[in-house]
């Protein structure tokens, strides 16, 4: 499916309109083959912490979530609006 976004048409790579970030996240995890356990690692914060952000009952800081796109090479407007391309591409769009 495409939308236009900024004036320009984008390929949305949605999980579902039901979906969240936290979903999101957990398919970002799933698709790099970690384990929560490895993510928590990853964004440096406690297993526990991490359970917590994955089921909602705790915000991802945009410090974790700079971490996450960066290590998983995943486009920020993919991740937090489901519009363009899941991976993040060599030019940065």
């Amino acid at each position: 499916m495409t939308e236009e976004t900024r004036g320009r048409k984008v390929e949305v790579f949605s999980l579902g309109h039901e979906h969240s970030l936290m979903d999101r996240l957990k398919h970002v995890r799933t698709s790099a083959d970690m384990s929560q356990r490895d993510m928590a690692e990853t964004i440096g914060t406690p297993f526990r912490t991490y359970c917590k952000i994955e089921s909602g009952e705790r915000d991802l800081k945009a410090s974790e979530l700079a971490i996450v796109l960066k290590r998983c090479g995943i486009d920020a407007n993919w991740f937090l609006f489901g519009t363009g391309h899941k991976e993040k591409t060599a030019h940065g769009d």
